[in-house]
Parts: C-alpha cells; sequence; structure tokens
C-alpha cells in the first residue's frame, strides 16, 4: 500500500509514544509516535478500527514503526514493513492524518525495499534510537537517511532520537520521552537541528 503524502503540518507541541493514547485528554497540538516496543502498538495491526476516532483528533499520527530487525528473516522484514504500510494507508483513509517513518534494518537487503511505497516530496519521519550505539550502526543509519534524501527529496524529516552530526541538518528533532522525563536536552517536544 502506498502512503499518502503530508505537505503541511499544524504546530505540534508534543509528541506522545502511542501506549498513551487511549489515556490522553488533551490530544489538541500533539502527535503520535511508534517508537516503543511492538508489543504497545500489535493491538492497532489486529483491530485498527478500535483507534481510529482517537488517533482523528491529533496533528498527525506516524506510520507504526513495526520492527524490522536486521536477524529477522527477510520475509519478516518484509512482512513488518507491509503491516506499517497497510495500517498508515488504512488510518489515511479514514481521515487519520499519518506521516511515514522510514526505516530500513541492519540487513543489507531491506536497503531494496524499505522505501517502497514511501510519498515523495511530503514530510516524513526517521529514528536514531536504533543506530547511535556503535560506528558502524552509525555509518548504515548514514547510508539509510541519504538514500532516502535522494529518493523521496522530502519538505521536512522529523528525527526522533540523538542528534547524528552532519546527518541531520535542517531536520526538526523530536525530544524523547526519556530526555523530557529527566530533563535531558531542551526539555520540550522539539527542536530544530543544526
Amino acid at each position: 500500500p502506498e502512503i499518502e503524502p503530508v505537505y503541511e503540518l499544524p504546530e505540534i507541541r508534543e509528541w506522545i509514544g502511542f501506549n498513551y493514547v487511549l489515556s490522553d485528554n488533551d490530544p489538541e497540538g500533539k502527535a503520535v509516535h511508534f517508537f516503543i516496543d511492538d508489543y504497545q502498538f500489535e493491538r492497532l495491526w489486529n483491530d485498527p478500527d478500535k483507534y481510529v476516532e482517537k488517533l482523528r483528533q491529533y496533528a498527525c499520527v506516524l506510520s507504526p514503526d513495526f520492527s524490522p530487525y536486521g536477524d529477522m528473516p527477510l520475509a519478516t522484514q518484509i512482512y513488518n514493513h507491509y503491516r506499517k504500510h497497510w495500517v498508515a494507508v488504512y488510518l489515511q483513509r479514514s481521515g487519520v492524518t499519518v506521516v511515514p517513518t522510514i526505516r530500513a534494518s541492519s540487513d543489507e537487503r531491506s536497503l531494496d525495499f524499505f522505501l517502497d511505497g514511501e510519498p515523495h516530496g511530503g514530510v516524513v519521519c526517521i529514528s536514531t534510537m536504533w543506530a547511535t550505539q556503535d560506528v558502524e550502526m552509525r555509518e548504515k543509519l548514514e547510508e539509510e537517511y541519504n538514500l532516502m534524501i535522494e529518493a523521496l527529496q522530502p519538505c521536512k524529516v522529523f528525527i526522533y532520537g540523538k542528534r547524528v552530526e552532519g546527518l541531520t541538518d535542517g531536520a526538526e528533532r523530536i525530544t524523547t520521552f526519556a530526555e523530557r522525563r529527566f530533563c535531558v536536552g531542551d526539555g520540550g517536544g522539539m527542536e530544530t537541528a543544526v
């Protein structure tokens, strides 16, 4: 399934994990991410209609980040990419503003399909969380990021996770839950990477 591009968003004052959506009573000005353990949002795949009405209330919702770990069988990586797209398109057709999450795995073969179905010229989000541990993972992230920029030519990029110098220039960094909770970084919802 092909995700439709989103070119503009209202101001977002805070990003929350999907695991907080049902208990959130003030969705105005907020956006939803899926950079949490997969088990916390499998329920969206199993019963998306249960969450559509609530998700429509947010400024935007990222496409679910079903994990494509490099040590998974290739078929499972492709399946999780498909599931991300199926849910994103279903939500879009149900009136939810969905921004695609771009993600390859550490398996080089994922570079052959990780951009399939992603929109050109729109807003996208990418995470650095999995790739800042060592030099090899950082190099894979750089390759993924550069391929994404070249192929999709996004109008805006959100980065969730730590700043990676030289990679995120001009992108808007989303402050992680841990940074907000423990007052690391700016303590707000976003910052522009420089």
